[in-house]
């Protein structure tokens, strides 16, 4: 049975990346508001902003999820029947939801479809039959699951089901840990995670002699490029990729390259897009969640930081009439540099940095950071473009 292409699902950590998430070709984003979701540290959305993303999506035809997705204490969510009711007003396209208390209170006060987060580690046919009589739309399946594991579940229910295609992984089953809370006091389910476990361990014997220094639960990131055609297979309703708290760089790529593979599926070799992939930053990939249970494979035990062959230099905010970019500079370049700039739903390509323009229109030779400049440009290139520069 051949299935309809999946919707390609991005994280929009802030109003820009969820523009640039669209121009890359996402057919919906996920964000969190300033309450009841696990990303705290992301810019997130006030309600003015949350209105602003849902009527972008609706003028370009495309969806925005809320997440609700923490698990809030019994005085916390007494504050969530207010915010929902504002919620209803703007009318998201989805609230992604972990929480029974949350999910019936959603269901009280909103007409809003509901998903179940990941968060709630949903790993089987009967759970996803109980939260369909609940009225739910959609679940997003623990991330766990093998591809063979997904498959029977599917031919079991008639729920929408959503996976994790790209991204992060987290060292407690499908993000539920308490190692943030015990060990920083900072509650992950709450939105706080400082992700001690990524951190590098000593191993000491009975003697307390130190054995060896280990990143143990240091999961690698997931890339599933090479199991698309499968997946796609099994009728998957929407693939997501994870990283709110990621750049511009990272989800304009990402984001790009998914959209080509989905809407034209390749097998054999990939290459060519695995080495497109990991041009940003990752902490090496792995697609053994989907291959099989999780083994030594999925872990970087010898290092903890990110790899990474290109640095996000900037973002074009504005093309004026004569082509010259408005760049929103995140890091240094300096006049004379060569540079690559990838565009929204076209090739990368090359530039020479001539000139560098500050907005007084002074000639300057090297940007700063946070700083909007102006670099004149023969080429073709639109706006939420990304420069970029190799290691």
């Amino acid at each position: 049975m051949k299935y309809p292409k999946p919707e390609l699902l991005a994280p929009a950590g802030s109003m820009e990346k969820l523009q640039v998430a669209f121009a890359y070709g996402a057919d919906a984003v996920y964000l969190g508001g300033q309450a009841f979701n696990l990303r705290q540290a992301a810019h997130n959305f006030d309600l003015e902003q949350l209105k602003e993303a849902v009527n972008l999506a609706n003028k370009l035809k495309k969806k925005v999820y809320l997440t609700l997705n923490a698990l809030p204490s019994n005085e916390e969510i007494k504050a969530l029947p207010a915010y929902l009711q504002q919620i209803e007003k703007i009318k998201p396209h989805a609230l992604i939801i972990a929480d029974f208390g949350v999910l019936s209170l959603a269901k009280k006060y909103t007409t809003i479809p509901i998903h179940i987060s990941t968060q709630a580690c949903v790993t089987n046919a009967e759970a996803i039959k109980f939260y369909q009589d609940l009225g739910v739309q959609r679940v997003i399946l623990a991330r766990e699951l093998t591809v063979e594991e997904i498959k029977k579940i599917k031919k079991q229910v008639t729920m929408d089901l959503e996976i994790f295609c790209h991204g992060s992984m987290c060292a407690g089953y499908s993000g539920k840990c308490h190692l943030s809370t015990y060990l920083s006091g900072r509650d992950s389910n709450r939105g706080f995670c400082v992700q001690n476990c990524r951190h590098k361990f000593n191993l000491y014997d009975e003697h307390k002699q130190l054995m060896e220094s280990a990143f143990l639960m240091n999961s690698r990131d997931m890339m599933t490029i090479r199991l698309l055609p499968q997946i796609m297979e099994l009728g998957i309703s929407s693939l997501k990729i994870e990283g709110r708290m990621r750049s511009n760089l990272y989800l304009a790529n990402t984001v790009a390259v998914y959209r080509k593979l989905i809407d034209n599926p390749i097998e054999g070799d990939l290459k060519m897009w695995e080495a497109q992939l990991e041009k940003v930053s990752n902490r090496s990939f792995t697609d053994e969640y989907l291959q099989k249970r999780l083994g030594k494979k999925s872990i970087n035990y010898d290092w903890g930081g990110y790899l990474s062959k290109t640095e996000y230099l900037g973002l074009v905010k504005e093309v004026d009439e004569k082509g010259d970019l408005f760049v929103q500079v995140k890091a240094p370049f300096e006049q004379g540099e060569g540079l690559e700039l990838i565009r929204p739903k076209a090739s990368t390509i090359k530039i020479k940095i001539d000139k560098i323009y500050n907005m007084a229109n002074e000639l300057i030779t090297r940007t700063r950071p946070n700083s909007l400049v102006r670099i004149p440009c023969k080429k073709k290139v639109d706006k939420l473009a990304i420069l970029s520069r190799k290691d």
